[in-house]
């Protein structure tokens, strides 16, 4: 085996990558040989070029054409499973309906707009994020007039017969890994190894997101966390909230020990800016006692409440009487919750506390200058309006994951259903809302993310 390649790529990364470039290859092949070469090589050359940014070019043909050939037989197994998958799936196509057959490129194109706003990893298993990816989907449906009239049922077929292994995929790369019993052992192991980080966090990941995934770690520690736990818990937010950045590769597997073995060794380079803690926790104690002296929460739920508010990065949250009429309000700075929400039942006030915290981590997601722009002008009233109706929808929506998630924990009645607050109101009545706080915010002055927030405190909140 050529020494070249062997001592750059390892093999057991190759049988990893095999799966995501095999459906391309089985299309752009005639045959199983072909498709068994084809497969193996582009896979070894994304290796070199991911990580060591050599292009097929740069590299010794004839050893190439050896070590592809030999890693090929050595992962024959592997390659033939996928082959016949592919020849199945193809197979299969003669049972999709005429009518959907011609338009399934609109229904992957609905999956890839909804996957972004769903959180895979607050599913329990794969199949169950297959189900909640059934269960929202159709709210994405109901935009795309090509699909409109064709049966709901075909439309599910269509996705569990041939979505199905590549959403499972989406949720495995995502969470699987982070979930799996070992990754407290495997940090243990790394943390003793030295440090170094590899070239292709380098080329993904800012210095800002390394300085606070070293941040979250270290108050995560000050709070009494274990080292590795307080890892495990960072590094799981940060893959989940970045998974757009890393979908074309599988980094948490083979970049994971390179980047956990950096933020070890940043920990005891300067100690934790208590103002930092402070910030980042801001009241969050006497607003969680305050519903515990109303509801009083057990152990596990009052954690899943304050790791919830915690991981979403809201700076501050707290109870306030409201002068109007509504329950909550999100900034960029943090959440209110009105206090006539501790009146109405514990299972309304944690689904109200989830949607408006579900808002910080659309804040953490887009940043503050798009989720602000249908205020101040930057877009037209419509598109305003529609972006508006979408992130109050899929608040929403989070908030009711988060309801049957503890319901399911045995943490909350199964008796209550959460409500759809926005789903039923009108484009127009929102586009009104919209035209109403830009007029506001045009005759105040308001330009900057600190004067919306400003505003909609003296707005809504009494006694300030």
């Amino acid at each position: 085996m050529s020494p070249f390649f062997k001592r750059r790529v390892n093999i057991e990364k190759v049988r990893d990558f095999l799966k995501i470039n095999a459906e391309q290859v089985y299309y752009e092949t005639e045959s199983y040989s072909q498709f068994k070469y084809e497969l193996t090589l582009r896979v070894v050359e994304a290796i070199m070029w991911n990580e060591y940014e050599l292009g097929w070019e740069n590299l010794p043909e004839e050893e190439e054409i050896e070590f592809v050939t030999e890693v090929s037989n050595i992962l024959e197994k592997d390659i033939k499973t996928l082959f016949n998958q592919h020849k199945k799936k193809m197979n299969l196509q003669e049972n999709i309906s005429t009518q959907l057959k011609r338009r399934t490129h609109l229904v992957d194109m609905v999956i890839d707009n909804l996957l972004p706003n769903m959180y895979p990893c607050d599913y329990n298993s794969s199949d169950h994020f297959v189900e909640g990816v059934l269960d929202e989907i159709r709210w994405f449906l109901v935009d795309v007039e090509e699909l409109q009239g064709i049966e709901r049922m075909d439309i599910e077929n269509y996705i569990l017969d041939y979505k199905y292994d590549e959403l499972t995929e989406y949720f495995n790369e995502r969470c699987v890994v982070l979930k799996n019993d070992n990754l407290q052992e495997t940090i243990r192991r790394i943390l003793r190894e030295e440090t170094k980080l590899s070239d292709y966090i380098r080329r993904r990941v800012t210095a800002n997101d390394l300085e606070r995934l070293v941040r979250d770690v270290k108050i995560s520690i000050s709070g009494g966390k274990d080292k590795s736990d307080a890892l495990y818990d960072a590094i799981q937010n940060f893959i989940s909230s970045n998974r757009e950045r890393f979908k074309d590769y599988k980094w948490s597997i083979n970049h994971l020990p390179s980047l956990i073995k950096y933020i070890n060794s940043k920990l005891d380079e300067e100690p934790l800016n208590e103002s930092i803690l402070r910030e980042e926790t801001q009241g969050i104690d006497s607003f969680i006692d305050t519903i515990d002296s109303k509801y009083n929460m057990n152990d596990e739920l009052r954690q899943f409440l304050i790791d919830f508010i915690k991981n979403s990065d809201c700076k501050k949250i707290e109870f306030a009487d409201f002068k109007i009429g509504a329950m909550g309000l999100a900034v960029h700075d943090g959440v209110l919750i009105n206090n006539s929400g501790l009146n109405r039942g514990l299972e309304f006030l944690l689904f109200l506390i989830f949607h408006e915290v579900a808002h910080q981590y659309q804040f953490k997601k887009y940043g503050e200058d798009i989720m602000y722009n249908c205020y101040l002008g930057d877009i037209s009233e419509e598109e305003g309006a529609k972006f508006m109706k979408h992130t109050e929808e899929v608040a929403d929506d989070f908030a009711s994951r988060k309801i049957r998630e503890l319901q399911n924990k045995g943490l909350i009645g199964k008796s209550y259903i959460p409500p759809q607050m926005y789903k039923n109101v009108p484009i127009n009545s929102v586009k009104m809302m919209v035209n109403n706080y830009r007029e506001m915010m045009r005759r105040n002055n308001i330009t900057s993310p600190e004067k919306i927030s400003e505003f909609f405190y003296n707005m809504v909140k009494k006694n300030l």
